[in-house]
């Protein structure tokens, strides 16, 4: 089976910065400070979740406002349907494409239509996520920084309670924090099984996988970048 094309790191252009940060990255070596660029509108779906257990209210807000203009783009053309409905539509195509050897990275979110680099300011108030994760141009040296996760252990304790519901995000769990990094298996394992193994009735598992696809967006046009 191919390789994911979003999952080639090539020596020669990749410097990651260490992820295993408690707190989100303030500035990086060689990073370039962006303002947000999109003001983000308040969630229209149901909003408990358990995130609540493990973060401030203003911590889950910022997370379902940014999970909401995700949704935004992946309902277009199923106004009509669940977001349920279309997560698992969404999850099913990429699935086809990539075993068909279509371009899967021409769908949301890895076309560039959703960006989580759009709201930055709000992204840097995450305590989970970090801009110390980039990649170095062979010729210039510059570094192209992109958000990520870092290891913040509330974080990794609400995946673990998730990663109870579903085999798939306790396999990332567990890899991430090994490897501080969205390792080539995983991101394989989850476009081929996600569609069958996800309850996208479960706002926190459809928070894990927004969460998922907008940080490999972010690392794939970080890449494409420096290529």
């Amino acid at each position: 089976m191919r390789l994911l094309s979003i999952s080639i790191l090539l020596l020669t252009y990749c410097w990651c910065f260490s992820c295993a940060q408690d707190q989100p990255s303030q500035s990086a070596v060689g990073e370039t400070a962006t303002a947000s660029t999109t003001t983000l509108a308040p969630p229209t779906e149901p909003t408990t979740t358990l995130l609540d257990q493990y973060f401030p209210s203003e911590v889950t807000a910022t997370v379902l406002a940014l999970k909401t203009a995700f949704d935004e783009e992946l309902r277009k053309g199923y106004n009509d349907r669940s977001i349920a409905y279309v997560y698992e539509q969404h999850a099913l195509r990429m699935k086809l494409d990539f075993l068909n050897n279509e371009p899967f990275q021409h769908i949301l979110p890895y076309n560039g239509k959703y960006r989580l680099s759009s709201y930055s300011e709000e992204i840097a108030a995450l305590p989970f996520m970090t801009k110390k994760c980039g990649f170095q141009k062979e010729e210039t040296k510059e570094i192209v920084n992109y958000w990520c996760f870092n290891t913040n252990e509330a974080f990794f304790e609400y995946l673990a309670r998730l990663g109870a519901q579903t085999a798939l995000i306790e396999r990332f769990r567990s890899d991430y924090l090994e490897y501080k990094t969205i390792t080539q298996d995983i991101r394989q394992e989850m476009l081929l099984t996600e569609e069958e193994t996800f309850d996208f009735n479960n706002l926190d598992q459809q928070i894990f996988y927004f969460l998922f696809h907008a940080t490999v967006n972010e690392e794939y046009w970080a890449m494409k970048e420096v290529q």
